[in-house]
């Protein structure tokens, strides 16, 4: 195997993560940073392209190689991911109109998106770009007149690093129905509806292509050397997947970070009566999926709203205020001592995908305690998976292995309840630290390393299997039924304090 190392970088949601890892898949450092998401309305998320992204990046670069002091030029390859969907408008000379728009998580664009669905007999979500630029169309007239390019997410580093303007094909599925997978290029026909000429589109790339250099400015910017390639990579959660070993047929990872995203590879191109799987990462490889908006969260509202001790501990020097607010779950029991939470503090793209829909307790009562409502609060999680993979049974698409990663894995009794919920096994890797170390993969892919994605498994490992109890899994049906019964009963209520907020 040739010497050297490889980069992997991943802007994600709250903070961002880079490693450098051997041509064999050991970690030699590992680099993160937080960031915050604006939230300058009810339902909005925004990131900001210099302030965020590319400032994350470049500390991160920086202090790899301050750690390890390596010669950047011994860095074969880089890989970068981002969360998905993360659309971005640049002027004339390539400079940010606006923040970006964030994905599923920012509902500004439901009436976009029931308009489209309207006019065009299609479904789109919140998570598709489109209703996003119909929403700047619509609302920023001014910025939609200067728009000469739009991307999404870590292309906008790519195109400060090599000057290259592209976008990756498993993202640009998001671009729906914009996008057509029969024929791997945009579809003309819709680009008066949404009133787009196609130069301000961007050049469609293969995750693993080397899709550019690092130029002399992007060396100077970041501290790599000059000509270092840089592949297409793909979103925050794709990549994860293969940081979990999810690599062939029947693969399928749940991920636990700010948002639950699963994704299921597939034998060709699936279509049951619920579930359709599209190209993903290469040419030759299918797989679908889905997520819940707020996962990691929940956990961190939790945390910031009601977890004052532990967050004062934590500060102190103390226990970190996850760990010790994940010993609340075994101080209550099954179902919270009959408390029920919905998890739609942002609306919720999969099952239901209603960007009005709001987040609840049900059943409180003057005996629960705290213990109960985060309990309650990691059971929604459970419910909402579950909801979730029941298409899957339905079209008989069974996962053979299910691979547990992201943020919410070190949470032992969340991921025992989840198994639990939903009777499935979860396999979790030694490597954690994310997305960043398929980042590097795929670089490794790229520049010929390796000779295709599904190798991965030659770096992954599996440190802890979690079997599902089938009492508690009995237990819970009683619970999950209410849980369903839930929002259609409240939809409408949920809808019209939706609109009371957004006014306020």
């Amino acid at each position: 195997m040739q010497k050297g190392y490889l980069l992997g970088v991943d802007i994600g949601t709250y903070s961002s993560k880079g490693a450098l890892v051997t041509t064999d898949g050991k970690i030699v450092e590992k680099s993160s940073i937080p960031h915050e998401v604006s939230i300058p309305n009810p339902g909005w998320m925004e990131h900001d392209a210099d302030g965020v992204w590319m400032h994350d990046f470049l500390f991160i670069v920086k202090d790899l190689l301050k750690k390890t002091g390596i010669d950047p030029k011994e860095i074969l390859g880089l890989g970068v991911s981002s969360i998905c969907s993360a659309m971005l408008l640049l002027d004339k000379d390539r400079k940010p109109l606006r923040p970006s728009i964030l994905y599923g998580v920012d509902t500004r664009t439901t009436l976009e998106v029931e308009e489209i669905k309207k006019d065009l007999g299609t479904f789109v979500s919140n998570q598709n770009i489109p209703p996003k630029m119909r929403w700047v169309q619509k609302h920023e007239p001014q910025v939609w007149e200067k728009t000469r390019h739009i991307f999404s997410g870590h292309h906008y580093i790519i195109m400060k690093l090599t000057g290259q303007i592209n976008q990756n094909l498993n993202d640009i599925h998001n671009y729906y129905p914009l996008y057509n997978d029969s024929i791997l290029n945009w579809d003309e026909k819709y680009f008066d509806y949404f009133n787009v000429d196609p130069q301000i589109l961007p050049e469609l790339v293969w995750t693993t292509d080397i899709v550019g250099r690092v130029t002399k400015e992007g060396a100077l910017l970041s501290g790599l050397a000059e000509g270092t390639p840089v592949v297409g990579g793909a979103n925050d959660s794709a990549v994860e997947a293969v940081s979990g070993g999810v690599a062939i047929p029947g693969d399928m990872m749940m991920m636990y970070g700010s948002s639950n995203i699963y994704y299921m590879i597939t034998d060709g191109p699936f279509k049951g009566e619920h579930i359709k799987a599209l190209r993903s990462m290469t040419r030759d490889r299918f797989a679908t999926g889905g997520g819940l908006a707020t996962v990691g969260s929940l956990t961190t509202w939790f945390r910031n709203q009601l977890g004052i001790p532990e967050l004062m501990t934590e500060k102190a020097g103390g226990e970190n205020a996850f760990a010790a607010l994940s010993k609340l779950t075994g101080q209550s029991k099954i179902g919270s001592n009959g408390l029920i939470m919905l998890p739609y503090f942002s609306g919720e793209r999969n099952p239901i995908f209603d960007g009005n829909a709001t987040g609840m307790y049900f059943g409180l009562n003057l005996t629960h305690t705290r213990a109960d409502m985060y309990r309650a609060m990691l059971e929604s999680v459970g419910f909402g998976i579950r909801h979730c993979l029941e298409p899957f049974w339905a079209d008989n698409l069974i996962p053979e292995h299910i691979y547990a990663v992201g943020g919410g894995v070190h949470n032992l009794p969340w991921m025992q309840v989840v198994s639990d919920i939903c009777n499935i096994r979860q396999e979790i890797p030694v490597e954690k630290i994310g997305s960043c170390y398929g980042d590097a993969f795929l670089a490794a892919v790229g520049i010929g390393l390796y000779e295709k994605v599904s190798d991965v498994k030659q770096w992954v490992r599996i440190e802890t299997i979690i079997e599902p109890n089938l009492e508690a899994h009995a237990a819970y049906q009683e619970f999950y039924d209410v849980y369903r019964e839930l929002y259609p009963a409240n939809k409408d209520l949920m809808h019209r304090i939706s609109a009371i907020q957004k006014r306020a």
